[in-house]
């Protein structure tokens, strides 16, 4: 072998004939027949080399396309990506996480195995890929999860249609010619944590119950208890020291309640860990931002009013009932007495029976002499109820008149007096009405008699 002007030169021993099966070259090639290959010559047999393997790889895509379909070539393919953010055992979820795509006749499309990576305490992933246009056009398709564990949920969900971002949620219309990308973040629910603050009173936090509803003053959808007097800190959301309550992120109300005599204060709550305490005196808790935990502190305070009741005594139909004669009682929701006793000054605006009591419902009855009727009048009882509640800053006046019953009407009677007719005929003497009425006047004479005597000394 020699060189020339930096070319390879053909040994010119070999025949010329043979140089064109040697570059693989047709007749036509432009190597000179002296042994000399040009700079052409040479540029052309690597085009034909490059030729042949571009023409060997169209033929695999054209043989084996879905090979290459998960690196987003079009043709109504779809990828789902769930990530599985933190919690207790991520791990677990994303292992117990599957994919589920269903068209608008809830037939579910059947797609690849998943693929899971799974880090705990990070973020873990579950990938599934459904290729090979199985989306038609004009078809719904709906994408959920199933195996999510009851302490995880779905936190956001998205889908584009070839690598636009369009805001179609988790539902979107198929297009055999383009390729869907799903995302669905599955994050675990944050957890509220609350302690009971016992501002006033005897109780202890353990004795309440602590309530979570989705309204202000609403039935609770989540009851616990606060197991101790201890507190727990952000940094220590210990069970053992606070009450645990699980909820989806939102707006909720918490409250203390079971024991009589106390109200809300206020809750104080923060991120935990590691946010700004936000106060609200009516219970409201925004938690679960950024997927944080929440700590809040419920106070309560014991409370007591004043329930008074004034007796209007009427007597216009001739009675005489005093005021010592009407007995108030004040009874609680279980019906025990509380409070009993009677109205010094009977009338309005003037001295009456009061009684210091905590809130909470109650009853006033009054009860007096045979006859009289009582009933309450006070617009404060809400439609003449016996039955009413105690509130924070609210005392309650009420207002029972008592009436003497009407006398009783008297009756007369009026008696004809009784006439004889001169007319009238009497029996004939010694008939037998004549005999009888004889019979009748000696027998009363002799009793006469007879009692005269024993009457004698």
């Amino acid at each position: 072998m020699t060189e020339h002007d930096g070319q390879r030169l053909l040994d010119p021993r070999q025949p010329v004939a043979s140089f064109p099966a040697r570059l693989g070259k047709d007749p036509g090639s432009r190597c000179l027949p002296t042994g000399y290959c040009s700079r052409g010559c040479i540029w052309e047999g690597h085009m034909k080399r490059v030729i042949g393997v571009v023409v060997a790889l169209m033929g695999l895509l054209v043989a084996a396309p879905s090979q290459f379909a998960e690196a987003g070539a079009p043709g109504g393919s779809l990828d789902i990506t769930v990530n599985v953010n933190g919690g207790p055992d991520n791990v677990a979820a994303a292992t117990a996480i599957t994919p589920v795509v269903t068209d608008t006749n809830s037939a579910a499309i059947v797609c690849n195995t998943p693929h899971r990576t799974l880090t705990a305490g990070t973020v873990t992933n579950v990938n599934q890929f459904c290729n090979g246009n199985l989306l038609s056009d004009g078809m719904t398709y709906t994408v959920s999860l199933t195996g999510v564990p009851a302490d995880y949920y779905i936190s956001s969900g998205d889908c584009v249609a070839g690598q636009v971002s369009t805001g179609l949620g988790l539902s979107f219309v198929g297009d055999s010619n383009v390729f869907f990308e799903c995302t669905v973040e599955v994050s675990a629910i944050p957890s509220i944590y609350a302690d009971v603050e016992v501002l006033s009173g005897t109780a202890a936090p353990s004795d309440f119950a602590v309530n979570l509803a989705t309204t202000e003053g609403g039935t609770p959808t989540a009851t616990t208890t606060d197991p101790a007097a201890t507190t727990c800190s952000d940094s220590d959301l210990d069970t053992a020291k606070c009450a645990k309550i699980t909820t989806v992120p939102g707006t909720s109300f918490l409250s203390a309640t079971g024991v009589a005599g106390y109200a809300l204060s206020h809750v104080t709550c923060a991120d935990a860990p590691g946010g700004s305490p936000v106060i609200a005196s009516n219970g409201a808790v925004a938690h679960g931002a950024g997927n944080l935990d929440t700590l809040c502190t419920i106070s309560v305070r014991y409370v007591t009013q004043t329930i008074s009741v004034d007796v209007v005594i009427i007597n216009d139909e001739g009675g005489t009932a005093a005021a010592a004669d009407f007995t108030i009682e004040v009874r609680d929701s279980t019906n025990a007495i509380v409070a009993s006793g009677v109205d010094p000054e009977p009338g309005i605006n003037n001295a009456s029976f009061t009684t210091v009591q905590p809130i909470g419902e109650y009853t006033v009855t009054v009860s007096g002499p045979t006859g009289y009727t009582t009933e309450i009048v006070d617009t404060q009882v809400p439609d003449g109820a016996e039955r009413f509640q105690l509130v924070p800053n609210n005392n309650v006046a009420v207002v029972v008149t008592a009436n003497d019953p009407a006398p009783l009407a008297t009756t007369s009677t009026t008696v004809a007096p009784t006439t004889v007719d001169p007319n009238a005929v009497l029996p004939a003497t010694g008939s037998a009405s004549s005999m009888v009425l004889m019979w009748a006047l000696a027998a009363f004479f002799l009793g006469s008699g007879t009692v005269l005597i024993a009457r004698r000394p």
